[in-house]
């Protein structure tokens, strides 16, 4: 596999962020994305607790927490409720946060994927 790019982003975490959680920037610190229209900046490495300096990827291959056990391999990645990633809807306005290289099994799996850096829209 390619390699990661993982750095300290220098931000402190705004509240709680679980290991694998796509995160977005919030008034200056990192906060778990909320759902399938935010745009996340990096995956977590671990797990942060509110006021910790947060690492996480930036770009490249990484472990995402998955939302539910319907990801298969290959499917396109949306950020989902609380930082989990889903597959994506299709849907325009969500956003697409990277590709599956592993099926989720449940809620919560920790999953190898490409995370493909700030999200692009999909443009269908």
């Amino acid at each position: 596999m390619g390699e990661s790019l993982t750095i300290p982003v220098s931000l402190a975490a705004g509240g709680a962020i679980p290991r694998g959680s796509l995160m977005i920037l919030s008034t200056g610190t990192l906060v778990v994305s909320t759902g399938a229209t935010t745009v996340p900046v990096a995956v977590a490495q671990d797990t942060y607790a509110s006021g910790d300096i947060v690492a996480g990827v930036t770009h490249g291959y990484c472990y995402m927490a998955a939302h539910d056990g319907a990801i298969a391999v290959g499917d396109r990645l949306e950020p989902a409720a609380a930082g989990r990633v889903d597959t994506h809807a299709g849907t325009a306005a969500n956003t697409v946060v990277g590709i599956a290289w592993e099926a989720s099994a449940a809620q919560d799996d920790l999953i190898l994927c490409q995370f493909i850096g700030p999200g692009i829209y999909d443009g269908t």
